[in-house]
């Protein structure tokens, strides 16, 4: 999940367009194109034979043509179902399993998208040597875990058919290429090619381009009526700008133009963000019941799993786990089980159940290398590194200390995403366990070297992750400990408020507004400390009753409002 699930995870369930498409074939036949109502300027510009795209059967060429349209706009569910009656018709069309492969892993069929790639190479023999070369390269990434298997393959399409757009749109996520070349020549060669034009907006988005970003989606969504992707990019853009009522209009634009698609659990984060729980649950809710498909009623059910961890309601939380775990499973989708397993060893750490959270760590690292085994070496070191924070927790600073050492003996065999994450989470655990050792100084002067979060998109898993995975107060803690209140102070402060310019997109914990009201308690700050104690219980509402913080804050507010 490279650098498209950073970019565009918030509309792909599974590994992504970016990470498991790469590259489509070319333009579709004029005669069969407008037969199905496409837009003649796309048209005029899709002039290829149909010989370009083997099958045998003229039927199944339209159902293939009309699915390809809806993968381009990523309607996944209108797309499986238009390949799958391409491939009753014939059942040696390799193109058609080769876009199904991707439909079931945006759609979490983990073992339908391999099955769905291992036809494609079975019946390649009967395809002409661009399909083979295409589907050479997606089996190479996808299956074999071998990008440069794939790069290769790619550059030698690039060199053969030069004015291909899917070469120069799939060539786009490789480091090696310049994105926005690759995508300005895409979109140069078909104007209203989607994807690419979808990427070109994120593309400038990353280098901070963010006006720019804005008009060239806008322009495509003049150029493209009715189509709910271009609102969703805009939407995800405008949140990393830290627009975030922009950001929800855009999102709820995408929803109005086509009611199943899934952005309801990004305007309920969003909502979230800004600490308006009740909103982000009556989306999230919409959500559980308006879309029906398995990994969208698992979206659903795991960040109302998460919600419930986060406001405290660690009971109900646990008890939810059992039927994501089903929904995951349904679907063979084992990176939406090691989430779910990462959630539940977090919510048992909670509840100070450190074995059986040792226990869910090591099956989330289990299932997260049965999908991506070429990845093995990083999800064992990241893995082992959540598991020395529940070790620093009960006090084993040896184990913790070894899990840190391998981790940081693996960083310099990674490369890209892999290589930002583990830096950060070994930074991390490195200022745990100086804090464990007491060393508060340290830990003060190790956090002010501290990068920012790597950029964060709005996926399902890199959210939860981040939020759950990634602590926000470890400095406000050392200045605790050192007694330097007014420094703690200020940090809770700035933790506890929602900063545009800061990229930094978690969540606000309720832990920290309680943890700042004790603060203004201790400085005479009564009225500031009755606002904190206050937010947080109005938050924790509904949080288990043995926890300790709840009861605690409103005996103290009770105290500072002059109540017994």
């Amino acid at each position: 999940m490279e650098s498209k699930a950073l970019l565009k995870s918030a509309s792909s369930k599974g590994e992504g367009v970016g990470s498991i498409l790469k590259v489509q074939i070319d333009e579709l036949g004029k005669q069969i194109a407008t037969g199905i109502g496409l837009p003649e300027a796309q048209v005029v510009q899709e002039q290829k034979p149909i010989t370009d795209v083997t099958t045998t059967s003229m039927q199944a060429y339209n159902y293939f043509v009309h699915g390809r349209q809806h993968v381009e706009r990523l309607y996944h569910v209108d797309a499986r179902r238009l390949l799958e009656k391409a491939i009753q018709l014939d059942s040696t069309f390799a193109m058609a399993h080769f876009y199904l492969a991707y439909v079931y892993s945006s759609l979490g069929e983990t073992k339908l998208r391999r099955s769905a790639f291992e036809n494609a190479m079975k019946y390649t023999e009967r395809t002409t040597r661009k399909e083979r070369l295409i589907i050479e390269s997606g089996y190479a990434r996808s299956i074999l875990g071998d990008r440069q298997k794939q790069y290769k393959l790619l550059k030698l399409l690039e060199r053969e058919f030069p004015k291909d757009k899917m070469v120069h749109y799939a060539l786009s996520f490789f480091p090696q290429e310049d994105s926005i070349s690759q995508l300005e020549q895409a979109t140069s060669l078909d104007p209203t090619f989607e994807m690419a034009a979808i990427m070109l907006g994120y593309a400038y988005a990353r280098r901070g381009e963010y006006s720019r970003a804005i008009e060239v989606l806008e322009r495509y969504a003049k150029a493209s009526p009715g189509n709910a992707n271009p609102f969703d990019t805009m939407g995800e853009i405008y949140f990393w700008m830290g627009n975030l009522d922009e950001s929800i209009r855009k999102f709820k634009e995408a929803v109005d133009i086509k009611p199943d698609w899934s952005a309801h659990y990004r305007i309920a984060y969003i909502y979230a963000v800004q600490e308006d729980y009740e909103e982000a649950l009556k989306w999230n809710e919409k959500h559980l019941s308006d879309l029906k498909s398995a990994d969208e009623q698992y979206e659903a059910r795991i960040w109302r799993c998460f919600y419930e961890r986060w406001l405290g309601s660690n009971t109900l939380a646990l008890q939810e786990v059992p039927a994501i775990l089903d929904l995951a499973r349904k679907t063979s989708n084992h990176s939406w089980e090691a989430t779910t397993y990462s959630l539940r060893a977090n919510i048992l750490v909670e509840r100070k159940q450190f074995d059986a959270a040792r226990n869910a760590i090591k099956e989330a690292n289990r299932l997260a290398k049965a999908d991506f085994p070429a990845n093995a070496a990083y999800y064992d070191a990241f893995f082992a590194l959540i598991g020395a924070e529940v070790d620093l927790l009960e006090g084993r600073i040896a184990s913790a200390g070894k899990a840190l050492s391998e981790a940081s003996s693996t960083l310099p065999k990674l490369s890209g995403v892999y290589s930002v994450w583990l830096t950060f989470l070994i930074h991390q655990v490195q200022g745990e366990l100086l804090m464990a050792q007491g060393m508060y100084g340290e830990v003060i002067r190790h956090e002010k070297l501290r990068s920012p979060l790597p950029e964060q998109s709005l996926s399902t898993n890199n959210m939860i992750w981040i939020n759950l995975n990634f602590r926000s107060d470890r400095l406000a803690k050392a200045y605790v400990a050192k007694g330097d209140l007014d420094s703690a102070v200020v940090e809770y402060e700035r933790i506890t408020k929602f900063n545009p310019a800061d990229k930094d997109r978690r969540l606000i914990n309720p832990l920290h507004r309680y943890e700042l009201a004790k603060l203004y308690e201790k400085k005479g700050l009564k009225e500031k400390a009755v606002e904190q104690y206050e937010k947080f219980l109005s938050r924790w509402k509904d949080a288990d009753k043995e926890l300790p913080e709840p009861p605690d804050a409103r005996k103290r507010l009770a105290s500072l409002m002059g109540k017994k």
